[in-house]
């Protein structure tokens, strides 16, 4: 009887794990596959691939995206939000690094309709630039129009 609840725990646990990997849109590879290099990782999966993402909405994007994000930069045009930067580092890390010459980076995600600038500084008085899940609900409905990555150690 125990070997046979080992056995179905076992069987649960990989279905589960199959499950979540088959979740990625096709051509992703796993962040663990980097050992670390995290320009890498964005590179090849959301820079080389970002057709995967461009019109489709920002939820498809943050299901693969694997490195939490702390912060982010808006930026606004016409009382809207057109783009956004997000970061792996909270917004006191990231000017540590671009200070420093360490590896900062940011992704720019590009919005095709512009998202409403009333609702998106409501957030930013709320969390300070705080990536949660209030952010999460706002954009994650939001088409990608386009995506870029910031590489603080390219500019110098």
């Amino acid at each position: 009887m125990k070997k046979l609840i080992v056995i179905i725990l076992c069987l649960t646990c990989f279905s589960c794990t199959t499950k979540h990997a088959s979740l990625k849109s096709p051509g992703y590879t796993a962040i663990k596959r980097f050992h670390g290099d995290t320009v890498a990782y964005i590179t090849k999966n959301f820079i080389e691939r970002k057709s995967s993402y461009v019109g489709k909405p920002f939820n498809v994007f943050l299901q693969d995206f694997e490195i939490p994000i702390k912060a982010y930069t808006l930026d606004f045009a016409d009382d809207a939000v057109r783009y956004i930067y997000i970061s792996e580092n909270d917004h006191n890390m990231l000017d540590y690094k671009i200070q420093n010459d360490k590896n900062a980076l940011q992704i720019i995600v590009y919005w095709a309709i512009p998202v409403s600038e009333n609702d998106a500084l409501t957030l930013v008085a709320k969390h300070h630039g705080v990536w949660t899940q209030d952010e999460i609900n706002l954009f994650k409905n939001s088409i990608v129009k386009d995506l870029d990555m910031r590489d603080y150690l390219k500019k110098r």
